[in-house]
């Protein structure tokens, strides 16, 4: 994926996984989307203690034991 290749890009690969939204989930709202990866991994013995990010979706739904939000007055992803 093009997220992917810019992370690699920029020195931040090796990760184990990367999960993104595609073509597949532009019905799914980013709220939804990001609860539903976020139940995925907490089955598979996951425990997401802390979420940060810029919009409101990054810790919406569940799955997650705090949030911190960092505002970007740039953009808003319903």
């Amino acid at each position: 994926s093009f997220t992917a290749t810019c992370l690699n890009q920029l020195g931040a690969g090796g990760y184990r996984s990367l999960i993104v939204r595609g073509p597949a989930n532009y019905e799914t709202t980013a709220a939804a989307f990001k609860a539903q990866a976020r139940q995925k991994l907490e089955s598979k013995g996951w425990r997401i203690a802390i979420s940060v990010g810029d919009q409101v979706s990054d810790m919406s739904g569940g799955y997650v034991d705090a949030g911190f939000l960092l505002p970007n007055p740039i953009y808003f992803i319903p």
